[in-house]
């Protein structure tokens, strides 16, 4: 193994900028010193690559020592310029093929490929000798058309019954012979017109347009017809002037008219009385029915009033309703003599019950319940039977309810 020499780098130079391959580095003294021998970074770099590495690739390699101690890392060198490429070097000779391997098992069907190519279009075929033309046929006979002429603002008329025989004419009253009346159908139109009057169009109206609104307002003052003046204030809070509305209470009562009082906003009597009259009541005067007869006995129904005469026969009535009252000691039977004819409604009793009625001596008291009403005449003495509550105090009280005939 030849025998490698050590050389040193005696100096490098102190370049700002970066080292390219045409400078020159200092390497060692060189064999005179202190001549200094200087080799350029591209040769620097070859003798490397060819000199330095080979040699440090066949040095034996004695066991690996310890690792040492990672030092600090260098900053990053600047990247050199790349080498000129080589030029290839001649291919081998293909090596002798292997013997054939066995046939492998069938892959999966691979994608349907595309489409082929639409084939050439076939050869057209000759086209054949066209024929001869034929002969020209004789013209055909002319049709019946409109005839020539005319001029602007004419019709086509008939001439007479011969088909096709027309003739251009005037379209106006001028080409129209005989008299308007000899036109069966303008006769007729004629005689459905209206004839005008003088002094009117016949867009005019034979009345003026003040008497026309007057008298389509008529039937909007109506407001109706009710059976009480309470009626129409409810039903009309407010009207317009001229409005009226009739009040019915119905049969056997005269209907009045009710107006509007644009002055009283109110509505009143036709005859002109200054608001609406109510209906009476016991403190205000007003408008109220007459009883009847049999209300005013009834005396119930306050809504109708009565007459002198009806309320003197509701007192007589009431003065026939009258009370016979006793109150016996010590007695099982006490007797009522009776001034006029009548019927006893009912007993009130109290200390006592069971009471019951009989009339004159050798009456019979009922078995059973006592019954009203219980009739007497007059003159009658009326027998009355009853057992004490307490016997002990055998008193108690007794009211005959009665009324007279």
């Amino acid at each position: 193994m030849s025998e490698l020499n050590i050389v040193t780098i005696d100096e490098l130079p102190v370049i700002a900028a970066p080292i390219g391959d045409a400078d020159l580095i200092p390497i060692s003294q060189g064999a005179v010193a202190p001549a200094t021998f200087k080799l350029s970074m591209a040769g620097l770099k070859a003798w490397i690559i060819a000199f330095v590495i080979p040699l440090i690739g066949n040095v034996a390699k004695g066991p690996a020592g310890p690792a040492g101690t990672p030092g600090t890392q260098g900053i990053q060198g600047i990247q050199g310029i790349q080498g000129v490429q080589g030029n290839p070097g001649t291919q081998g000779l293909p090596g002798t093929a292997g013997p054939v391997g066995p046939i492998g098992i069938q892959g999966p069907a691979g994608t349907k490929g595309d489409t082929g190519a639409t084939g050439a279009a076939g050869i057209q075929g000759i086209q054949g000798i066209q024929g001869i033309q034929g002969e020209t046929g004789a013209p055909g006979t002319n049709g019946q058309g409109v005839i020539a002429g005319g001029a602007a603002g004419q019709r086509l008329a008939k001439v007479d019954a011969t088909d096709y025989n027309t003739e251009w004419v005037d379209d106006s009253f001028v080409n129209i012979t005989g008299q308007p009346t000899d036109n069966v159908a303008l006769a007729a139109a004629l005689n459905g017109k209206v004839n005008t009057s003088p002094g009117y169009g016949l867009s005019e109206s034979n009345y003026t347009a003040a008497e026309k609104t007057k008298l389509a307002t008529l039937s909007e003052h109506y407001k109706g017809t009710y059976t009480s003046a309470a009626a129409v204030t409810t039903a009309n809070p407010a009207a317009n002037p001229g409005d009226y509305a009739f009040v019915d209470p119905g049969t056997g009562v005269n209907a009045q008219m009710y107006i509007w009082d644009e002055v009283n906003l109110a509505w009143v009597l036709s005859s002109g009385s200054t608001g609406i009259i109510p209906d009476a009541t016991e403190s205000s005067l007003g408008i109220i029915a007459l009883a009847t007869i049999s209300q005013a006995l009834a005396g119930t129904d306050d809504a109708n009033a009565m007459t002198a005469l009806k309320t003197l026969s509701a007192i007589v009535d009431q003065r026939k309703n009258v009370n016979y009252q006793i109150a016996p000691v010590s007695l099982n039977e006490v007797s009522f003599l009776m001034q006029n004819a009548g019927s006893i409604n009912a007993i009130v009793i109290s200390g006592a019950t069971d009471a019951k009625l009989k009339t004159g001596v050798n009456g019979v008291y009922p078995t059973g319940a006592q019954t009203f009403p219980y009739p007497y005449v007059a003159g009658d003495r009326v027998f009355v039977t009853y057992n004490y509550t307490d016997l002990n105090n055998a008193s108690c009280n007794i009211i005959l309810t009665c009324r007279d005939n």
